[in-house]
C-alpha cells in the first residue's frame, strides 16, 4: 500500500509518497504463483489468507520459515492433520516469555495516575529494543573469531539465542543442526519465540531441509525427489521490501523514478531524490530501522518534510529539489557505514540487500543520529526556486 498526500500550496504542488514495506508478496522470489498451482487444492500466501479454506484435518505444507511462518505455524498447527515445513532459510529467534502478557490493571493505574510514569515507562521499552543495542549490530575489526559472530556484544546475543534453541528442542536433539544458523545473530531480521520451537516437536509436524523443485497434484517434490503430500499450501515466501513505490511511475524532470533506481533505490535521508522536485518520501531507501521502532524514524520524517514545507510557504519558494552532490555523498556515506554492519557479513543473504549485494533496505544510523540528521532541512541541500532569503 502507498499513501499519496497531494498538497495544494500557494507556492506550488508538493507531494508525500509513504510507503507500507512489507506489503507486496513475495511470489516473483519463491518462483511465482505458477510454480505452486498443483491444480487441486487451494494455494495462497500467507498476507493474502484464504479464510474460506478449512484446515481442520488437512495436509497442510508451509513454504518458508521467516517471521510469517513463525507467527501463524504454532496458531494452524494444532488444527491440521499433519503439517510439513519446507525451511528455505534458517533464522536466529529470540526468548520472549512476555509475548502474550496482558497489561496488568495495577501498571494501567499507573499510567493514568502517576504523572510521567507512562512515559518512563515507553521510554524504557523503546531503549532497551533500540539504541541500547546498536554495538551487537557493528563489526568489530579485531575479533578474534568472525564466522560465527561479530564482537563480543553480538557473540553474546549468539550464545543467548543458542541457549534458547538447545533448551527449547531437548527433546529432540536431532533438530538443533537443522535450524541452527551458521551465520552470526542479528545478520538477518531476529524473530520472536511464539511456541515456534515447540511446534517443531510436535509428532504431527514435519521440518524439511530440501528446497521444493516441484508441485504435484496434492504433493509438494523436493530437489531431492521426495514428495510430500498436501492439501493445502501456504506460502511463507516473504516479501518484496525493495520495490519501494512500485507499481506506480513517477516521473520527474524527464527521468522516471523506477528507470533511476532499477533494483537500487537511493535518496537522501530516504526522502527526497534529485531530479523530483517538491516529492517527499516516507519510509523511503535505506530507512529500515534495525533497532527501536519504524514509528520513531516516521515521526522524524515527518517532522524534517513539514519543517521543509513551512520553509517553503515562509519564504515564498516554489520547488525544493535534492541537490546531485549531495544527494550522492550521503549515499556513499550509508554505503560505507553498512560495510562495518553484520548483514555485510558474507555468510548473510537477506532481502535486506539487491541483486548486486548492495543494502537498500536497512538504516545503518543509530535512532539519535538520525534525528539529528532530520531535525532542520538545511535548505543549502536543495536547489531553491524562487523565494526569498529571510535573514
Amino acid at each position: 500500500a502507498v499513501l499519496v498526500s497531494a498538497l495544494a500550496l500557494r507556492t506550488g504542488d508538493l507531494t508525500i509518497l509513504e510507503r507500507a514495506g512489507l506489503e507486496r508478496a513475495g511470489l516473483e522470489r519463491a518462483g511465482g504463483p505458477r510454480r505452486f498451482d498443483h491444480g487441486r487444492g487451494p494455494v495462497f500466501h500467507s498476507s493474502r489468507w484464504d479464510h474460506d479454506v478449512e484446515l481442520e484435518g488437512k495436509r497442510v505444507a508451509v513454504v518458508g520459515t521467516g517471521a510469517s511462518a513463525m507467527q501463524f505455524v504454532p496458531a494452524i498447527a494444532p488444527r491440521t492433520e499433519h503439517l510439513v515445513i519446507f525451511q528455505r532459510s534458517r533464522h536466529w529467534v529470540t526468548p520472549n516469555p512476555s509475548y502474550h502478557v496482558p497489561v496488568t490493571d495495577g501498571e494501567k493505574w499507573l499510567f493514568a495516575h502517576v504523572p510521567f510514569y507512562v512515559a518512563w515507562y515507553r521510554f524504557l521499552l523503546f531503549w532497551n529494543s533500540a539504541d541500547r543495542i546498536y554495538a551487537a549490530f557493528r563489526v568489530d575489526p579485531d575479533w578474534p573469531d568472525p564466522g560465527l559472530s561479530i564482537s563480543r556484544a553480538n557473540d553474546k546475543l549468539r550464545q543467548v539465542v543458542t541457549a534458547h534453541l538447545e533448551r527449547e528442542l531437548a527433546d529432540r536433539p536431532d533438530l538443533i543442526p537443522e535450524v541452527l544458523p551458521d551465520y552470526p545473530a542479528l545478520g538477518k531480521r531476529m524473530l520472536q519465540d511464539n511456541g515456534w520451537f515447540r511446534t517443531l516437536l510436535r509428532d504431527d509436524v514435519e521440518l524439511v531441509n530440501d528446497r521444493v523443485a516441484r508441485v504435484e497434484p496434492h504433493a509438494v517434490v523436493t530437489e531431492a525427489g521426495e514428495s510430500y503430500e498436501a492439501d493445502v499450501i501456504v506460502l511463507a515466501t516473504g516479501f518484496q521490501p525493495n520495490k519501494y513505490l512500485w507499481p506506480m511511475t513517477i516521473t520527474g524532470r524527464d527521468v522516471v523514478l523506477h528507470e533511476e533506481w532499477g533494483d537500487d533505490p537511493r535518496a537522501y535521508l530516504g526522502i527526497t531524490m534529485p531530479g523530483f522536485p517538491n516529492l517527499f518520501c516516507l519510509y523511503g531507501p535505506n530507512t529500515n530501522p534495525v533497532v527501536g521502532s519504524v514509528i520513531f524514524v516516521l515521526e522524524c520524517q515527518v517532522d524534517y518534510v513539514i519543517r521543509a514545507v513551512a520553509a517553503m510557504i515562509e519564504r515564498g519558494i516554489t520547488t525544493l529539489e535534492c541537490r546531485r552532490d549531495v544527494h550522492d555523498a550521503y549515499n556513499e556515506q550509508v554505503d560505507a557505514e553498512h560495510e562495518q554492519m553484520v548483514w555485510r557479513h558474507p555468510r548473510v543473504h537477506s532481502y535486506y540487500n539487491n541483486a548486486s549485494g548492495r543494502v537498500t533496505t536497512n538504516m545503518p544510523w543509530k535512532l539519535l543520529d538520525y534525528w539529528r540528521m532530520t531535525r532542520e532541512p538545511a535548505l543549502d541541500d536543495f536547489i531553491v526556486d524562487g523565494g526569498y532569503v529571510i535573514r
